[in-house]
């Protein structure tokens, strides 16, 4: 697949998140990690400049000199991860920030399906101090939206954002590479963040946001007339 590149390769700071990266660039050759919610926690809504309500999620314990940031990774070296849309805005106009969606592994959907399990539970027994109002575990169920969709028979997607001039991208051999224009057509290992719980007046889900990418060689396209 023949691509160009949207921008210079981004070489990350030593000094930023030595031992997550580390743990990513090694764990793109292992099976995509387990994920234990009940180490998370909500913390108290807090509201924007811009009116914006939301809630950091983070480790309820983590180490000193640490920020507590959960850090997921979607796919691996031996089973990829896709993305069916590339990294598109809702206009399709330039934007610092935009949506990216991966396809799941049957296993990492059930890893998130545990998840929003967690969410809603822990919501629910805290709606008070996080919504500052009562809310069933029904309503609070109906409000949390997630970031698994599917359409009918297809593949699962998980929904994620991404700022195409700061995710830090990375090639099969762990060494800086330029982001490609389009990701349709390359195998990805993807490294996330849980950014934050949006709140909305009858809504609310998780943001993730993309902090890394290992981009693998694509699948090359044959000529039908070759």
């Amino acid at each position: 697949m023949c691509c160009c590149v949207q921008r210079c390769v981004h070489t990350p700071s030593p000094s930023t998140g030595r031992v997550q990266l580390a743990n990513f660039l090694a764990g793109g050759i292992k099976k995509t990690q387990s994920m234990d919610p009940t180490s998370w926690i909500v913390r108290d809504a807090v509201i924007s400049s811009r009116g914006a309500k939301s809630c950091a999620v983070e480790y309820a314990k983590h180490d000193k000199g640490t920020d507590g940031k959960i850090h997921l990774t979607i796919g691996n070296r031996e089973k990829p991860t896709t993305t069916p849309f590339g990294a598109t805005t809702f206009d399709g106009q330039e934007a610092a920030q935009r949506t990216i969606e991966f396809n799941l592994s049957d296993d990492e959907v059930e890893q998130f399906q545990g998840v929003t399990t967690w969410l809603t539970d822990y919501l629910a027994e805290h709606t008070v101090r996080i919504f500052k109002r009562d809310m069933t575990a029904q309503q609070i169920e109906d409000s949390l939206r997630s970031p698994v969709t599917q359409k009918g028979s297809f593949q699962p997607h998980l929904r994620c954002k991404i700022r195409p001039a700061s995710v830090r991208t990375w090639d099969a051999n762990n060494k800086p590479v330029a982001l490609p224009n389009d990701l349709r057509g390359y195998k990805l290992v993807a490294r996330l963040t849980i950014d934050r719980l949006w709140i909305m007046s009858r809504e609310c889900g998780l943001v993730l946001q993309v902090t890394d990418l290992m981009v693998l060689p694509s699948e090359e396209t044959v000529c039908p007339f070759a």
